[in-house]
């Protein structure tokens, strides 16, 4: 099926709940959303879908590059959690969907860490990781939702029990509420347009993006 005059994006793992909602939410924006992961079928939520193992390295590659054909080439991939892009091997991950489409497109990765698997991740290094991977190839944007992460930081420095519990709780009334699904689709699809790279939204920021 031949894409539109629209953006193309290629959204892995998207029979998982958040890759539906990311694959709505760029179809409501007009995008040729092309899916990706282990499944033969093409879910509700996007024009086209080839099958990967998105674990692989070079399986991924080759559904950037069918994907791209598909789409009459991609500006956006979008990796949830089954690409393993902060693991080890992550560098060539990103460098495959840059070099198998994204480059001559001008296109951006998002990386969404969603999954609960996901909690408890060390900020700092998240942050430095997609800061490390978006300086891999020269003009890229690579950015990452991250709606499972909180800023942890506490100005409280003593060691009265009752005082922290105090503490604590001021904290936790003032907190936003966690990003909705919706709310991590529309910071995914905001990232994918803007002109920023190596950024990461965390749950205390994913909420101000613009919906627009």
């Amino acid at each position: 099926m031949p894409a539109n005059h629209g953006p193309s994006v290629l959204v892995t793992g998207i029979h998982s709940l958040i890759g539906e909602y990311i694959g709505s939410g760029f179809m409501a924006h007009g995008w040729f959303v092309v899916g990706t992961d282990e499944s033969h079928r093409t879910s509700h939520f996007a024009r086209a879908h080839v099958q990967a193992d998105l674990a692989d390295v070079d399986s991924y590659a080759l559904a950037v590059r069918r994907a791209a054909r598909l789409g009459n080439g991609l500006d956006c991939v979008v990796n949830t959690d089954l690409v393993p892009v902060f693991g080890e091997h992550g560098e060539a991950f990103v460098r495959a969907a840059f070099d198998q489409a994204l480059t001559e497109m001008g296109g951006s990765i998002v990386n969404v860490l969603a999954e609960p698997g996901s909690e408890g991740l060390d900020r700092d290094f998240v942050r430095r990781r997609t800061a490390e991977l978006a300086g891999l190839v020269a003009g890229s944007r690579v950015n990452t939702v991250a709606p499972n992460l909180l800023d942890s930081t506490s100005s409280y420095r003593g060691a009265d029990a009752d005082e922290f519990l105090a503490t604590l709780n001021e904290r936790e009334h003032s907190a936003r509420p966690r990003p909705t699904l919706e709310d991590i689709s529309n910071a995914v699809v905001f990232l994918s347009t803007q002109p920023l790279t190596g950024v990461t939204l965390g749950a205390d920021e994913v909420l101000p993006v613009p919906h627009g």
